[in-house]
């Protein structure tokens, strides 16, 4: 359900303010994003420009949630779960009871706290839709404790009693106007920070093997000769303009000492195969680009031919 009330300053904007509702919605889009049970509504106001010279620097407003301390605000706001989902399907991938602290404001869309449940694992954590010099950007980030590393890679667990949880944090940065309608999103276009705080010893052996089933990046090799005296303390991960870098700290069990293994640094995402599958699934978000930039937008014109543009 859409309510919107639209005021016109000719030659300079249109004002929207509205509210749209939902009432368990199920959709899909194409066959690798599928959303049940959609509830909630999200009030609005957005503004849109129509002439191009207008556009100014958007100012960065106050926002508690990316201040670090929106979690003791939540129970006082009236934004708590605005909206929840039973579950977002995107390829094999499933994520169920969403619940979406989030609203829409100056062009900008908040996702101020989400909770949610994937792969065995509660996830906490933000989102944002931003407008910058380069255009629209999308920023995630997420904190998970008790992900099946099994189910995430899609291989079934070993023989025997092990760990195979994952405890971290996530950060993500897509810019949106680089991929387009009809253009292939690619890796290089993510900026990611991927920090594993807890996992077992055969995890991170399966991990490392993951990443290098050939098994010829020395570095690999090397980090998963040494857990046989030593075990993960932490790894970090950053991917940046399609390169990988990767990180691990171990404790050596018999000096009782912290070290860090050699580092895998700027290795072209494109040759490592399971990189490859990811770009695969990275196509969904091609779904929501048109969306997104709609969201996103200061201003939209008109093209010789009429057809309307968002900027």
């Amino acid at each position: 359900v859409l309510k919107t009330d639209a005021t016109l300053l000719a030659n300079r904007h249109i004002q929207l303010n509205g509210e749209v509702g939902f009432q368990k919605i199920n959709a899909a889009y194409g066959k690798d994003l599928k959303i049940r049970d959609l509830r909630g509504k999200i009030k609005f106001d957005k503004k849109l420009l129509l002439d191009k010279t207008q556009v100014k620097t958007l100012p960065a407003d106050f926002a508690a949630g990316r201040k670090g301390f929106f979690n003791q605000l939540r129970e006082f706001s009236r934004r708590k779960n605005a909206v929840t989902l039973g579950s977002l399907q995107a390829g094999r991938h499933r994520v169920s009871n969403i619940g979406l602290d989030i609203y829409f404001k100056d062009n900008r869309l908040f996702v101020e706290k989400f909770l949610a449940e994937v792969l065995g694992a509660s996830l906490g954590g933000n989102l944002f839709v931003t407008q910058t010099a380069q255009g629209p950007e999308l920023h995630f980030s997420t904190e998970f404790a008790g992900l099946d590393f099994n189910r995430l890679v899609n291989r079934p667990p070993p023989s025997g009693r092990r760990d195979s949880t994952l405890a971290g944090n996530v950060q993500v940065g897509f810019q949106i106007s680089q991929g387009g309608r009809g253009r292939r999103i690619a890796l290089d276009q993510l900026i990611a920070k991927i920090t594993l705080t807890h996992l077992g010893k055969d995890v991170l052996d399966r991990l490392l093997l993951y990443l290098d089933p050939e098994e010829s990046k020395p570095a690999l090799v090397d980090t998963r000769a040494k857990l046989k005296l030593a075990s993960p303390h932490r790894v970090l991960m950053t991917l940046e303009n399609g390169n990988l870098n990767l990180e691990v700290w171990l404790y050596n069990k018999l000096t009782g000492g912290i070290f860090k293994a050699p580092e895998l640094k700027r290795i072209p995402v494109t040759s490592m195969k399971p990189f490859r599958e990811f770009a695969d699934q990275l196509q969904v978000l091609s779904k929501m680009q048109d969306a997104l930039q709609a969201i996103s937008a200061q201003g939209i014109e008109f093209d010789s031919e009429g057809k309307m543009r968002f900027f």
